[in-house]
């Protein structure tokens, strides 16, 4: 089984207490898992945050 990780765009998210309750509703979406990470990129901070996403094929 091979798992790949992807970022996805999420929205701004503010801090670790906000990805927990976005991050796992995005990737779900995507059918994949959140593994725990996410970052902001500096030039969309305010804008777009990522979520990392696992996903198992």
């Amino acid at each position: 089984m091979a798992k790949y990780r992807v970022n996805i765009p999420a929205g701004p998210i503010w801090n670790q207490e906000d990805a927990k309750l976005k991050c796992p509703i995005v990737c779900a979406s995507y059918g994949g898992e959140w593994t725990g990470r996410w970052h902001t990129p500096q030039e969309t901070w305010g804008k777009m945050s990522v979520c990392e996403c696992r996903f198992r094929f």
